[in-house]
């Protein structure tokens, strides 16, 4: 899953339809759109997107959510907790960031 496809998820069904409905709606209306979405947890969009979504184990390491992101070419990795449900969600960007700590502290 991409950052667009994240994306995509905030989007009503109605203007991912017609592209062209997009351009008729002022920012008031888009901020209307925006305030939908207060609220909606990564659980409520999981089962649109979760086929796509890679789901790592709670005792996944560094490497491994990486090689998933880079194989499934997802932003994100789900965290899922052992007895069910979701621990919570890796984004690539804090992956990077913690990489990058574990190098510079070994230099």
């Amino acid at each position: 899953m991409s950052s667009v496809d994240l994306l995509r998820l905030a989007l009503p069904r109605y203007v991912q339809e017609e592209p062209g409905l997009a351009r008729v709606f002022d920012e008031g209306h888009a901020d209307r759109i925006a305030a939908a979405l207060v609220g909606i947890r990564v659980r409520d969009v999981m089962s649109t997107a979760s086929a796509r979504i890679p789901i790592a184990r709670p005792q996944a390491t560094v490497i491994e959510v990486a090689e998933l992101m880079a194989e499934r070419c997802s932003p994100l990795v789900v965290v899922a907790r052992e007895q069910g449900g979701t621990l919570g969600v890796v984004t690539v960007n804090h992956l990077l960031e913690l990489l990058v700590d574990a190098a510079e502290g070994t230099t």
